[in-house]
């Protein structure tokens, strides 16, 4: 009876001794030394770690221990050459942003000129109230002629001349003679009505004549030369010309 209750004992306690041994060997970091860690301790023991391994391209070990140009400089790279002191400084690069304290300057060759412009013509109306009467005349100027603005050339005989206001416009009319030559004449009026701020412009005509419109706002004098059959030239002129107070 009693050697069967020793074997059973045995039994029981070779059983926990090995689940014990189990149980410590699925526990995570524990080690276990002697003969119960069985042989399962022992291939962990025999398995290489990577980061050990002399093989491995990845291993800085390993690059660093095979590789003996790793710690020293290549032999193509480039050295650092002294400056020259003797050289000349290289030109700063300009500011990022305006400094206010010291405003550009624009050399003297690229500052533009103070232009000088025209004055502006301060010229009222060409005629004032109150304007002429009506009326006609033959071999001289009607009365009431506005002669100011438009002047019988020097030397010209006048055949006709006639003023007719309607309100506040004016019509007026002149034919006259003049030894003087078509271009002269033209030349001569176009300097007369300059000076008043009328523009020439080339006007239609007839054959064998030249004709000019001259203008200043709503003004306007139509000038027309014709070469004359027994030698000279016949001038006529006709304008329509704006009164003002």
């Amino acid at each position: 009876m009693k050697p069967r209750i020793l074997v059973i004992a045995g039994l029981g306690l070779a059983v926990l001794i090995v689940a014990a041994a189990v149980v410590l060997n699925l526990l995570p970091g524990q080690q276990v030394s002697g003969p119960v860690a069985g042989p399962s301790s022992s291939q962990s023991e025999k398995v290489p770690s990577p980061a050990a391994s002399p093989t491995d391209p990845l291993s800085p070990n390993s690059s660093s221990s095979e590789d003996p140009s790793a710690s020293s400089p290549a032999s193509g790279s480039a050295q650092a050459i002294p400056a020259d002191p003797k050289a000349p400084a290289a030109p700063k690069a300009p500011a990022a942003t305006a400094d206010p304290n010291r405003p550009l300057e624009v050399p003297a060759a690229q500052k533009p000129k103070n232009p000088t412009l025209p004055t502006s013509r301060a010229d009222g109306p060409l005629l004032k109230l109150p304007l002429p009467a009506p009326g006609s005349a033959n071999g001289a100027l009607v009365k009431g002629f506005p002669s100011t603005v438009i002047p019988e050339m020097p030397s010209s005989a006048v055949k006709s001349s006639s003023v007719s206001p309607q309100g506040s416009i004016l019509q007026v009319s002149l034919v006259a003679h003049n030894t003087a030559g078509p271009l002269a004449i033209m030349q001569y009026y176009q300097k007369e009505f300059a000076a008043m701020g009328l523009g020439a412009v080339q006007a239609p005509s007839a054959d064998g004549s030249n004709a000019m419109w001259f203008t200043r706002g709503n003004d306007k004098v139509t000038v027309t030369t014709t070469l004359h059959e027994n030698g000279g030239t016949e001038y006529i002129i006709f304008g329509v010309l704006h009164a003002g107070s």
